[in-house]
């Protein structure tokens, strides 16, 4: 992939890559909310490294934990059933086989994968049915451009994590815990963490977490898959304790 074929991309006017044309308009605003997701925690994971192997690394496993989220699931699945309605036209492509020629073209490139995260973005939601045949990813590339004709904004995104912290967002998982130990100060970490899974188990109670193993608890925020181990549950008691005692 020719780095300024996407730059050309994005400089033609917007008439050429028209959005009718692929008749997708209707699914840009779901398309778009749940790639941000993904994106905005992809570019957490490629800032952290300065070294391409490494940052692959983090990068695979990111693809891997995103397939698993129940927001990328329902995108696909709605866009499969409004696209293929009448049972006629192959289901769309799986997200794993794109990924999978898109990370192994990253791995040759000397280049900071940092840099293509525009076009992971964009093909992360590809809806070529012949993408597994090289000489038509250029093509999806076009298609997908039309829906984010805009390159990623990586200082008002860092920006816009900073103002969240500064506005000292408390998530439910936070709140719960400190409702918690307002009432029994005397609580244990332990038996904090025991009580959010039986409140996941027990179908009838309005539980924070989807779903634990045994020492990681998984629950969303704002469409966003979240985790909790035993020793994070811990640190959060302590320092929640602290807080009620100032």
């Amino acid at each position: 992939m020719n780095e300024n074929l996407l730059k050309k991309l994005q400089d033609e006017p917007q008439e050429i890559l028209s959005i009718k044309y692929m008749e997708l308009a209707s699914n840009r605003e779901l398309l778009y909310k749940a790639s941000t997701i993904h994106l905005n925690r992809l570019i957490q994971c490629l800032n952290k490294q300065s070294n391409n192997s490494a940052c692959l690394k983090e990068y695979v496993a990111e693809i891997e934990s995103w397939l698993k989220q129940k927001d990328w699931w329902l995108a696909r699945d709605n866009i499969i059933k409004e696209l293929n309605n009448d049972n006629t036209k192959p289901l769309l492509p799986s997200a794993e086989e794109i990924l999978f020629y898109i990370g192994n073209k990253f791995s040759n490139e000397k280049v900071h994968i940092s840099k293509h995260t525009e076009i992971i973005r964009l093909c992360f939601f590809a809806l070529e049915n012949n993408h597994s045949k090289e000489e038509y990813l250029e093509s999806t590339l076009l298609k997908v451009i039309a829906l984010w004709p805009q390159t990623i904004d990586h200082k008002s995104i860092q920006n816009s994590q900073i103002a969240k912290k500064k506005r000292g967002t408390t998530s439910p998982l936070n709140q719960y815990i400190e409702e918690l130990l307002k009432k029994n100060p005397n609580m244990k970490a332990k038996d904090i963490f025991n009580r959010l899974k039986n409140e996941c188990d027990n179908k009838e109670s309005d539980s924070i977490i989807e779903e634990y193993n045994d020492d990681e608890l998984v629950w969303y925020q704002n469409d966003e898959r979240k985790t909790a181990q035993y020793n994070t549950i811990k640190s959060t008691v302590s320092r929640i304790n602290k807080k009620i005692k100032k």
